[in-house]
């Protein structure tokens, strides 16, 4: 499972951020056991945003937080059906919109499940 987790980290987020990002994310969830997704996701995440020049420059302190609390929502209401499938689907929701600098809006969610599919 953790490692089908990683994969789909990899996958969506090289596509939508970059690959150190990607890596980065992968590394952090593969030692999660320890403590929840939803912790360890909120953690990896807005730690990110402040040592990756690059994201950084483009982020406010307040548009990285909706990111981490969007995530959070996010996998709460749909990691029921599959955690990993939601994962992607999150990541996906939550994270693309940052190339733009804005918060997420429902047609993320259409790009996004357009492209799992």
């Amino acid at each position: 499972m953790n490692n089908n987790i990683c994969l789909c980290l990899s996958v969506c987020l090289s596509i939508y951020l970059s690959i150190y990002l990607s890596i980065y994310l992968s590394i952090c969830l593969s030692v999660y056991l320890s403590i929840d997704q939803l912790t360890c996701l909120s953690i990896c995440s807005s730690v990110h945003f402040f040592i990756h020049p690059s994201i950084h420059s483009s982020l406010s302190l307040s548009l990285s937080l909706s990111v981490c609390l969007c995530l959070s929502l996010c996998l709460s209401v749909s990691v029921s059906v599959s955690f990993s499938l939601s994962l992607c689907l999150c990541l996906c929701l939550c994270l693309s919109p940052l190339k733009h600098n804005r918060t997420p809006h429902l047609t993320d969610w259409l790009i996004c499940i357009g492209s799992y599919i």
